[in-house]
Order: structure tokens, then sequence, then C-alpha cells
């Protein structure tokens, strides 16, 4: 040691200590990293799951919509209701002079006879009951007793919407269903046809025609105009009732039993034929004025539809479509959306079978407990009807069931309603006790929404425009 030179005290420190308590830049850099990987996939599920929640928002958001726009749509069909709200009230009765035999654009059209013995056609708003027009379509007939007129639109009473209605009046006096066997008729000198345009009440034609009738027929695109002459032979002539000319004409060739008696001899209108009713026998024309020897036996009270049984199974006739056979009775529908075109539906023991509607090719089958189905609901691809004990929903492509509805024990099911988010359906107090109610369901899970308790004494309703028109002593449509 050189002298001069100090001693010092030197602390010996090692190299992995004093990288611990001094970290240099490395190693600030490999401490950090670890924390920069655990955060990193921490942040990148958090956005993922952001991602997936905003995706089912905005996929919720459009299948919302997207029902909102179907309740929408089937809500502005004819034969659907307005939102029932939470209770029925009734809104206005009919008069006993005036009975609507259709409805269209909110209005209700019906026949009203005034005191000076003309017939008028009279348009009521259906929410109200206020007059909208009147047109007269018979005129009084000097030395003859005040008579009304029928109007119906084109191919019959059922037609949705109408835009015309076709008024038939004569001086003919007739007993048709009458049980009295002293009920006289009188032949007819006069019978006039009156087409009325709906919208404002105009008078679109008006024909007195050279031979009176007894009864017509609206078919689509003619009037048929049944007629018994002196011998008891039956003829239909059919005329166009705008220009009045003679589209075609029928003489049966032989007298059919008890057509004298023209209380029971008469013409409707059933899937775009005429239908001639004599009280043994009952004749089909289609809508060329040819007899249809293959429905003698048909049964006319469908109205948009004709059946008749052949060989175990049932013709089907429909207006403008091909005829068609399935198994069991033919299902009538309230309200169709178009949602399945090409579909039928047929039921018979306990079986509903969906049918292909221009092939006849059956599509399914599925077991049910059903009757006759008076009313079924098509809507948005699915299948609504009233079974047995309640409501039934089935898919339309398949007929799996989709859901079903239990009324109380003893209700027979009404005829199926909607407003568009619902199924409505009336359960009537078997015991005769308490007060009918209507039913209401959630259209697509089935659910049980709410009962409606209708006014006292009410029951039996039927759609009257988007509302509903109720039973009693008096008629009263309810909202």
């Amino acid at each position: 040691m050189a002298s001069g030179e100090r001693l010092s005290f030197v602390e010996l420190v090692e190299d992995d200590d004093h990288d611990a308590r001094t970290p240099d830049a490395r190693t600030r850099d490999a401490e950090a990293a670890p924390v920069r990987r655990w955060r990193r996939p921490a942040t990148l599920v958090g956005a993922v799951v952001a991602v997936v929640v905003l995706a089912l928002v905005v996929v919720q958001g459009v299948a919302d919509a997207r029902a909102r726009g179907v309740d929408a749509r089937v809500a502005a069909l004819p034969g659907a209701l307005a939102d029932v709200g939470d209770s029925l009230e009734p809104l206005w009765t009919p008069d006993d002079a005036w009975w609507p035999t259709a409805t269209s654009g909110g209005a209700a059209f019906g026949t009203t006879l005034a005191s000076d013995g003309t017939t008028a056609l009279v348009a009521r708003d259906v929410d109200t009951g206020e007059e909208r027009w009147s047109a007269t379509v018979a005129p009084a007939v000097p030395g003859a007793p005040p008579t009304d007129a029928r109007c119906v639109p084109p191919e019959g009473e059922g037609a949705p919407e109408p835009a015309t209605m076709v008024c038939f009046a004569t001086d003919a006096q007739s007993s048709t269903g009458s049980i009295d066997p002293d009920a006289a008729s009188r032949p007819g000198t006069w019978s006039r046809l009156t087409v009325v345009d709906l919208r404002d009440g105009t008078v679109v034609a008006a024909h007195d025609l050279a031979e009176p009738a007894l009864h017509a027929a609206v078919l689509r695109d003619v009037t048929a105009l049944l007629r018994v002459d002196a011998q008891g032979y039956v003829e239909v002539t059919a005329v166009d009732p705008v220009s009045g000319e003679e589209a075609w004409r029928y003489r049966h060739p032989t007298v059919l039993p008890g057509a004298r008696d023209d209380r029971w001899s008469y013409v409707t209108e059933s899937a775009g034929h005429a239908v001639v009713q004599t009280p043994l026998q009952v004749l089909v024309l289609d809508p060329a004025g040819r007899l249809r020897e293959d429905l003698r036996d048909a049964q006319t009270w469908a109205g948009p539809f004709l059946q008749a049984s052949r060989d175990g199974r049932t013709l089907v006739v429909r207006a403008g479509r091909p005829d068609l056979e399935v198994l069991g009775d033919f299902a009538a529908r309230q309200l169709d959306d178009g949602s399945l075109p090409g579909l039928e539906v047929s039921s018979t023991g306990g079986q509903v079978y969906g049918w292909d509607a221009d092939t006849g090719e059956q599509r399914w089958q599925v077991q049910l407990d059903v009757g006759p189905i008076w009313s079924t609901l098509v809507v948005d691809g699915r299948v609504h009807l009233a079974t047995r004990t309640g409501v039934a929903a089935l898919s339309g492509r398949t007929g799996e069931l989709l859901w079903s509805y239990d009324l109380a024990p003893g209700s027979t099911p009404s005829q199926l309603l909607t407003d568009g988010p619902h199924v409505l359906v009336e359960q009537v107090d078997p015991r005769g006790v308490d007060g009918s109610v209507l039913v209401v369901l959630d259209r697509r899970t089935g659910a049980h929404v709410r009962d409606l308790s209708m006014p006292t004494g009410l029951q039996g309703v039927i759609p009257f425009g988007h509302r509903l028109l109720a039973f009693a002593a008096e008629a009263v449509v309810l909202g």
C-alpha cells in the first residue's frame, strides 16, 4: 500500500441482488411484460363481450321491429280487429229497421224500408253508427205492399272489403222458409237490380227486369235470377248487373219435387256457384250456368266453398280454384295473411291435415282433438284453430303443434279472432251463470294475456269491420 493513501470501506453487492434493487432498462421491460400479457386478454374479452351484447341488442331490435311490422300488417287486413284494449264497452246499437250484410272501409251497409214505401241502402260508420250516405235501391210500387231489397257484394256476403253491392228487389211475395201452411205467395209483376258504389253511395246502374224473378244470387260477374214457372219448372237466368245483358240461362228438364211451393225454392251463392235449393233437391250451377251433377248432395252452409262426399273422401269446390279432394271436413278461414300460399286444411277423427291447394297432395298430418273446424287464422306461417277444448297453433309447413291453450272445462270455443299480436276466443259459461268473456292470448306463444268481460247479457261475438258485434235481446257493437 502506498504511503499517504487512505483506507475506505467497500460494500460488496451481488449482481442479482443489485439488479433486483436497481433494475436497469432491460429488467424494467422484462418485469413489465408479464403485466401486459395479463392485461391484453382481459381487454380483448371485454371488447368481445361488448360487441356480442351490442349484436344481440341489434338482433333483438330487428326481431322486435319485424314482429311489430307483421302485427301491423295483420291488423290492417279485412277480418282483423282493432286493439281491444283492457275492456269492452258498448259503442252503439243498430236500428231494428236496418241490418248490415257487409262492411268495408270502416262502414257497414244494410237496407232500410222508408215510410213512403221506398227501400234504401244505408252506410253507417262502424265506430259511431252515424249515417254516411243513403241510396234508393227500390221504388214504391203502387198497389203493392212495401217490400225489402236484399243487397250483397259480388260473390256473396263474405267478400272482403267489397267496392260495390248488388241489390235485388221485387214485388213478388215469397214465404221462403215459412212453416205456416196458410202463408200466401204472390207472383211478381216487376223486379229490379241496382248496383251501388260503396265509397259514396253512387248508383252505378239500375235495371227493371223484363221477366220478374223470385230470388237472386250475386256471383262474381253476373247475378243469377230464379224463377219457377206455372208448370213448376225451375229456371235460372244470369245477367250482367251493370249492363243488364243476359249471360246464360238454365232450365231444368224435369219438375223438381216441391218446386211449385216457392216457400222452399230459392237461389244462393256459394263458392262462386249458383245453388238452387228446392224442398227435396239441390242444384248447383257453375259460373257458366252448367249443372254440376257431382254436387247434387253438396253441403252449402259453408259459403266460401262447397263440399260433397266422394268415395270416402270430400270433394271441395272453391271460387276460382281447381276442385280439391281431402279427408274429412274442409276448414273455413276467418283471416289469411297470405303467408302460407297453396295450403288448405281439413280435419276428421281427431286428425288435422294439410293439403297442397293445387295438386291435392297431402303435406302433413297431426293428431289433435278437433271436430269440424269452423274457423282458422292463417298468420305469419302458422295455422291457428279451435280445438274441442280451446285453441292450438300449428306450423303451416310441417303441422307441428307449436302451442295449445285450454279454456275453462265445459266451454265450447267460438270462432277465432285476431287484432295482430293476439288471438282472441270467446269463452261462454256452459252453466249459463257467469257472463261470457273474451280470452286474449299471445299469438306467438299462446300465453294467456288477459280476460275481457262482456257487458252483462251479451254473448256470441262476430267480427263487425274492425269491431265486434255481440248479441242478446238486441245486437250491440263493442269496442
